[in-house]
């Protein structure tokens, strides 16, 4: 619920699959202030892989903290993310190098994505400029996968 002062808008978008179910997507987003914090969250799928230059972009990026781990993508019990989205509150905003360290496939992505923004936060891909749900363009792209994956 927003506070006194606070102007929410959602955000919606109709997509029309080729089944001709109408999807509703909604993301709710405040306009108005910035992110209080940044979370950053870093993966590895194998051990031969090193974590350090993710960690080096989140950091530069303004992560204070970040969720990292080491296992595959395709796992849902990945015990990091569901740690990081457990602990998700308003003003905040995810923070991933590139979309592939958060989901393997669209339908994973939007689900993620639907997660963090019912708790009121904000998503953001440092290699995917239209992945953002801080900007109009990024709701829309977000939509529209959504859409796709429905």
């Amino acid at each position: 619920m927003p506070g006194r002062g606070q102007r929410y808008q959602d955000f919606c978008k109709v997509c029309l699959p080729q089944a001709n179910q109408q999807v509703r997507v909604c993301i709710r987003y405040d306009r108005k202030s910035p992110p209080s914090e940044l979370i950053g969250y870093a993966r590895i799928s194998t051990y031969g892989q090193t974590l350090d230059a993710q960690l080096a972009q989140l950091k530069a990026a303004g992560c204070r903290r970040i969720y990292q781990e080491k296992v595959s993508g395709a796992r849902a019990d990945r015990q990091e993310l569901l740690k990081m989205l457990k602990h998700l509150a308003a003003g905040k905003m995810v923070v991933v190098t590139r979309i592939d360290r958060l989901a393997r496939s669209t339908f994973d992505l939007f689900a993620i994505v639907k997660q963090i923004a019912d708790a009121s936060a904000r998503f953001r891909s440092l290699a995917e400029p239209w992945a953002d749900t801080g900007t109009s363009t990024g709701r829309l792209m977000l939509a529209v996968l959504g859409g796709l994956a429905g």
